[in-house]
């Protein structure tokens, strides 16, 4: 059968997106954010953890994005599905009169058969990259918003550190106070040493 679904592969796509919102991160890691934060009086630091892809998960956005992503599918779906019911009738019409058809017709029809199955494969093909291209501009912009707002609230509450609490992540932190870094010092060190 002619017939290739959106449906699969973009249902794998959203699976994925609500599976991999803390993986994606750790794909395109963004540095962590410095601000200066004043250490406390007593020299202790302040240091908090966030567990990206449970924010992920309930992040209201999400679902809204998710919803509209859908939506997008399914319009994809139908024009997919309309030059899939136009190559299988012309498919169906072969089988059925090619015994009565001349060899010219034959190969004509034939010939037709094989160009739009060419432009369905590509369509397909076109329309599921745009899926993919739209899921994958999603994803950023939440992963986006959730790092900004662990900045912002790292700087309103004087942070010196933030975590992300998942041990899994490969990716640990996401914010930081400029008090904390320690680059010139090494780079100072290692310098001296040559």
């Amino acid at each position: 059968m002619v017939r290739t679904s959106l449906t699969m592969a973009s249902v794998v796509t959203i699976a994925l997106l609500a599976y991999t919102g803390a993986v994606f991160a750790a794909e395109q890691p963004k540095p962590a954010q410095a601000q200066a934060a004043p250490a406390k009086a007593d020299g202790q630091f302040k240091i908090g953890v966030v567990n990206r892809k449970m924010v992920f998960d309930s992040y209201k956005k999400r679902e809204q994005g998710l919803a509209d992503l859908e939506a997008q599918k399914n319009k994809l779906q139908v024009e997919i599905d309309a030059l899939s019911k136009s190559i299988e009738a012309k498919k169906k019409k072969y089988e059925d009169e090619k015994d009565k058809m001349t060899d010219d017709e034959r190969t004509k029809l034939k010939d037709e058969i094989t160009r739009e199955f060419g432009e369905y494969q590509a369509q397909f093909k076109l329309k599921q990259d745009d899926i993919d291209r739209q899921s994958q501009r999603f994803l950023s912009g939440i992963m986006q918003d959730i790092d900004n707002a662990v900045n912002q609230i790292g700087s309103q509450q004087n942070y010196h550190l933030i975590l992300e609490a998942d041990p899994k992540s490969p990716t640990s932190v996401i914010y930081f106070s400029t008090t904390l870094d320690i680059t010139s010092q090494v780079i100072a060190l290692l310098n001296g040493k040559s």
